[in-house]
């Protein structure tokens, strides 16, 4: 009777007790682990679906032939396991990720040829372990010599585990040992390099290995493709797919929707929409193919083809998931449609893939659209929902409170504990819209006790809110703090300071920050000057105002120099 895998169980003895676990290793054959507390030791068994499984588990297991179990644990291991059996076990281990049990079996058997030690690679890569596969190779046995496949293990593991300077380390010792590395070596060197955003060193092995002429595969060419997605550059991901094809490789879903993310990073939907039909008409578009091009289309601005691609995808039964709906609706909201984005939030509702992603790009949409209100309902909804409000959906509504000139409701959600440079900008910002300065002020002197570092933005918007009641002076020193705190100081800010002046008729400051300017290398240009001009109007002061009335009409704006 063939056992059940994945079994595990603990059966206490006298003093002692028994921990084991079966993993199928194929063939009709089982890997078991049995840890036996007291005994400091863990042994492994590996049986035959036959009688020789059934003696042997019930020896393991059963509580009645507990001396049975106790000289099976401490019996030497090739009374148990055969050495012929080794790397079948060694395999299960590997397929299983049981990195723990793979090195524990090395320690009982003896290392005969490099292909255990290969095998316990493979375990660790697969468990994500890739230090003590290092350690393996470090303290490889010095009677035996490692080979390419000692060393494509060792590199897959650091490859899984996210570790691309220790792969390519690897790949220097392999290539210093004069071993010829394989496709299998350059697969996991580019995984490990496009994994590590080292998108330039992973096409450029890639490259290294076409130089080789090595018998090219489709992990390989996956693995260039993904390196290309990572790096923006969907025209090299393009040529590097039509050289797959030219070898003859069939174009699966993997290297397609690392092509079609290719596309999409770069908003070239139309590549992308290409692509998938490509993938489509071979049977191998999925979910995430869809998704990929709809969040090309999101970029692009197209909402008419986010549409038909989530009506394609019902038809053909590749449900959308909350990903598909919320960079739908997110690419509604850049298209200034707040009624579709809203319509596709109610229809992700009713299929159960609603997310707070989803809601913020609602209410991002209605608020780009001025519709402050519907975005405080969809807010308040997804309370209701029992969706944890994040920074970016509190961000987006009380930006929608900033545009229904609502600065006290804005203040009502901001909340200090959640607040970050994002919430506290949108915040300010509606302050300033409302002419609250004293609020703006407020805000401002609270950031630096929250540990958040205010922008450049940040400080505009709180050198504008000075104008409503012309507080020049105040804009003044909000500038000079700005760039105290070596934050870019650019035209923007010179604009709000020299509106406040203007406001004011604070005309010696308009001089003094043109001075400024000058002497920035910024200008000053022709916003500025009229913005100075005025000033000097509104104090009455003549030879000022014609000296800048004249500049403007060289400018050709006689009709501003004469208001």
């Amino acid at each position: 009777m063939r056992p059940a895998t994945g079994r595990k169980g603990r059966i206490r003895f006298p003093g002692r007790a028994v921990n084991f676990e079966l993993v199928a290793t194929g063939a009709g054959l089982v890997c078991g682990y049995v840890g036996v507390s007291g005994l400091g030791v863990t042994t492994i068994f590996h049986a035959r679906f036959s009688f020789r499984w059934n003696s042997i588990f019930r020896q393991a297991v059963d509580p009645k032939v507990g001396d049975g179990c106790n000289h099976f644990c401490q019996s030497p291991p090739d009374q148990k396991l055969h050495r012929a059996e080794y790397m079948p076990t060694m395999k299960a281990c590997a397929q299983a990720a049981k990195w723990q049990q793979s090195l524990g079996i090395m320690e009982w058997i003896p290392v005969q040829d490099a292909s255990i030690c290969n095998a316990a690679m493979n375990a660790c890569a697969r468990g994500h372990q890739w230090t003590h596969a290092v350690q393996l190779l470090g303290n490889f046995p010095s009677s035996l010599q490692p080979d390419v496949v000692t060393f494509n293990s060792c590199i897959h593991a650091c490859e899984k585990g996210s570790q691309w300077q220790a792969a390519c380390s690897l790949f220097e010792t392999l290539q210093f040992q004069s071993y010829q590395p394989t496709v299998v070596t350059y697969s996991s060197l580019v995984s490990a390099c496009a994994a590590g955003e080292q998108w330039q060193q992973a096409l450029e092995l890639f490259r290294d290995s076409q130089v080789l002429a090595l018998q090219a595969n489709v992990i390989l060419y996956s693995a260039a493709v993904s390196a290309c997605e990572k790096g923006a550059q969907w025209q090299e991901a393009l040529g590097t797919l039509s050289d797959a094809s030219r070898q003859g490789l069939k174009l699966d879903v993997i290297i397609g929707s690392a092509a079609v993310s290719a596309c999409a990073k770069a908003g070239e939907w139309e590549y992308a929409r290409l692509l998938l039909l490509e993938l489509r008409e071979a049977s191998t578009a999925n979910r995430v193919t869809y998704n990929a091009v709809l969040s090309a289309c999101e970029k692009g601005e197209q909402w008419q083809m986010i549409l038909a691609i989530l009506e394609e995808m019902v038809q053909l039964t590749t449900l959308p998931d909350s990903f598909s709906y919320s960079a739908s609706i997110s690419g509604c909201g850049r298209c200034e449609q707040w009624q579709v984005a809203v319509d596709l939030l109610r229809v992700a509702h009713s299929m159960k893939s609603l997310n707070v992603i989803a809601y913020s790009a609602a209410v991002s949409a209605c608020e780009k659209a001025k519709e402050w209100q519907q975005a405080l309902a969809l807010f308040e909804e997804a309370r209701v929902q029992s969706i944890e409000a994040d920074v970016v959906l509190l961000s987006a509504a009380i930006s929608a409170c900033e545009k229904g000139e609502k600065w006290w409701l804005a203040l009502e959600l901001f909340d200090s504990s959640q607040a970050n440079l994002i919430t506290y900008s949108a915040a300010i910002s509606a302050c300033e819209k409302g002419g609250q300065w004293q609020k703006v002020l407020q805000l401002l002197l609270q950031m630096p006790g929250a540990e958040i570092r205010a922008n450049t933005i940040t400080y505009n918007a709180a050198i504008s809110s000075c104008r409503e009641e012309g507080q020049w002076q105040r804009a003044f020193l909000l500038l000079e703090e700005l760039k105290w705190r070596q934050l870019e100081f650019d035209l923007v800010s010179c604009y709000a300071v020299l509106a406040v002046c203007q406001a004011a008729a604070a005309w010696a400051a308009a001089l003094q920050l043109l001075a400024i300017l000058q002497k920035a290398s910024l200008g000053p240009d022709v916003p500025c000057i009229a913005s100075a001009f005025q000033a000097c109007v509104a104090a009455k002061r003549v030879p000022e105002s014609v000296v800048f009335a004249s500049r403007l009409e060289a400018q050709g704006l006689r009709a501003l120099a004469v208001s």
